[in-house]
C-alpha cells in the first residue's frame, strides 16, 4: 500500500513539473519574435516600437501594441489572429490572408470597422462592425465564403 502511494505520489509530481515546465509563457523581447512577425507589426502598425508586450508560449508568440491591438502568430511566424482593443484594425492587413477574402471583404465591408481576424487550420474566421451591425465572416484557407452573418 505504501509503495502504491509513493507511486501516485511520484507521478503527481512529474505530471505536474511536466506540464508546468511545458504550459508556460515567457515573456520576451519584440526583436525576437520570428521576423515574419516583426515584418506584419512593421508593414501594417507603427513598428517594433509599438509593442508593449511579447510572448512566447508553446505554440505561438503574443503581442501587445500600445493598448490598441492583441496580435498572436504561430512559430513560423505567419498571423494566427488579431483582435482590435481600442481602435479597428487596419483593413489593409486583410493582405495576410488569401487574396479573395481581401478582395470580398474590401468591395462589401469597405466602410466597416475590422475589428477581429482568426487564423484556425481549416478557416478564417473574420468580424467586423458598422454602428449597431456586426458581421460575422467564416471562410475556408483558399478564401471561398462559407458562412455570412449580419447581427444588429
Amino acid at each position: 500500500m505504501k509503495r502504491l502511494l509513493f507511486l501516485v505520489l511520484v507521478l503527481s509530481i512529474a505530471t505536474g513539473a511536466f506540464a508546468g515546465r511545458w504550459g508556460r509563457m515567457v515573456e520576451i523581447d519584440a526583436n525576437n519574435l520570428p521576423s515574419t512577425s516583426k515584418n506584419i507589426i512593421s508593414k501594417y502598425f507603427k513598428g517594433i516600437s509599438a509593442v508593449t508586450f511579447a510572448a512566447e508560449w508553446p505554440n505561438n508568440y503574443g503581442v501587445h501594441l500600445n493598448n490598441d491591438y492583441k496580435l498572436n502568430f504561430y512559430k513560423d511566424g505567419s498571423l494566427k489572429d488579431a483582435e482590435a482593443k481600442n481602435k479597428p484594425l487596419p483593413m489593409s492587413i486583410l493582405k495576410e490572408l488569401p487574396r479573395e477574402i481581401h478582395s470580398y471583404i474590401s468591395s462589401k465591408y469597405g466602410n466597416w470597422a475590422l475589428t477581429e481576424v482568426e487564423v484556425k487550420s481549416s478557416k478564417i474566421e473574420v468580424e467586423l462592425e458598422n454602428g449597431n451591425l456586426e458581421a460575422k465572416l467564416k471562410f475556408s484557407r483558399t478564401g471561398q465564403l462559407l458562412k455570412e452573418k449580419i447581427d444588429d
